[in-house]
C-alpha cells in the first residue's frame, strides 16, 4: 500500500549503545557477571553511580532500558525498581547464558523457600543407597541416614566423583546410571588415553531419562522407580534456559503424582 503522504510516526534510533565507568570498581581488573551482581546488591554507592550514569546517557525519549544481567542476585526486584525510580523507565535484564548468574539467584530462591518452610537440607557426601524392589529406601551420609520419598539427582554435570567405571561401563557414581557417549569411541578409552583432552569431550556424555525425567538404563527401563534428574547431567542437556523449564516441568510432574 502506498503510505506517501499518510500520517505516519516518524521512526528514529530504537536503540543506543553507552559505555560510563563505576567508581566502585577498581581499574585494571576484569569483573565476572556474578561478582558485579553482588557488588549492585551490597554497595548503594554503586547502585546510585550505576542510576546516574544511565540517566545522564539516555535520550529523553527513552522509556525502556536493557541492561546486562548484573541487576543483583538475592534482591534483583529491587535493584531494578530503584533504577526504574531513578531514570523513569522500564528497566529489563537481557536474556543471561552465564550459569553463574541463574545459579545463584535460584539458590537464594531456593534457600528462602526451604527456610519458610521449614525443610532440612543435607549437604554431607553420600556414602550408600538401600533399594527394595527398585525403590530407593534410605540413602547413608556421613552424619544422617534419610528415607526418601522421592530422590532427584539434579547438577551440572557430574557430582562427587565425577565418573566411574564399574562392571566394564562408565557410570554415574551415586546411583550407578549408565553413562551414554555422544560419539563413536569406546566410553572405556575416556579414562585409558594418556591424553585427557583427546578427542573425546565430558560434554558429549551424560545419562538419560524418559519423558517423565526418570533415568534409564541401556535397554531403556527406568531404574529407579523413584528417582528423577534433570539438569546438564543429561546428555545433550546444555541449554540452561531448557534446564530452568525441566525444572518446572518436574515440578509438575511430580505435584500431579503426589496430589500436592
Amino acid at each position: 500500500e502506498n503510505m506517501e503522504g499518510a500520517d505516519r510516526p516518524s521512526v528514529g534510533s530504537v536503540s543506543g549503545f553507552a559505555l560510563f565507568n563505576l567508581r566502585v570498581l577498581d581499574k585494571g581488573r576484569v569483573y565476572p557477571a556474578h561478582e558485579l551482581a553482588y557488588i549492585l546488591e551490597n554497595n548503594i554507592e554503586g547502585l546510585k553511580d550505576l542510576s546516574a550514569e544511565i540517566k545522564k546517557n539516555i535520550s529523553p525519549r527513552a522509556y525502556n532500558i536493557v541492561l546486562p544481567p548484573i541487576l543483583g542476585v538475592s534482591t534483583s526486584d529491587k535493584i531494578i525498581a530503584f533504577i526504574t525510580e531513578s531514570t523513569g523507565c522500564k528497566v529489563f535484564e537481557a536474556i543471561t547464558f552465564n550459569n553463574s548468574i541463574i545459579s545463584n539467584r535460584f539458590y537464594h530462591i531456593l534457600k528462602r523457600y526451604i527456610e519458610r518452610e521449614g525443610l532440612k537440607v543435607i549437604y554431607d557426601k553420600i556414602r550408600k543407597i538401600n533399594k527394595e524392589n527398585d525403590i530407593i529406601t534410605t540413602i547413608t551420609t556421613d552424619n544422617f541416614e534419610i528415607c526418601p520419598e522421592v530422590v532427584v539427582l539434579i547438577s551440572e554435570r557430574f557430582v562427587e566423583e565425577g565418573l566411574t567405571i564399574r562392571e566394564n561401563r562408565v557410570v554415574e557414581p551415586i546411583f550407578n546410571l549408565p553413562v551414554f557417549f555422544n560419539n563413536s569411541k569406546n566410553d572405556i578409552s575416556y579414562f585409558t588415553e594418556e591424553n585427557i583432552w583427546g578427542k573425546h569431550n565430558i560434554f558429549s556424555c551424560g545419562i538419560k531419562t524418559d519423558e517423565n525425567f526418570m533415568p534409564i538404563d541401556i535397554y531403556g527401563d527406568t531404574v529407579y522407580k523413584n528417582l528423577y534428574s534433570i539438569g546438564s547431567i543429561i546428555i545433550n542437556n546444555l541449554d540452561p534456559l531448557k534446564n530452568l523449564f525441566d525444572v518446572f516441568k518436574l515440578y509438575t510432574i511430580l505435584r500431579k503424582r503426589f496430589n500436592k
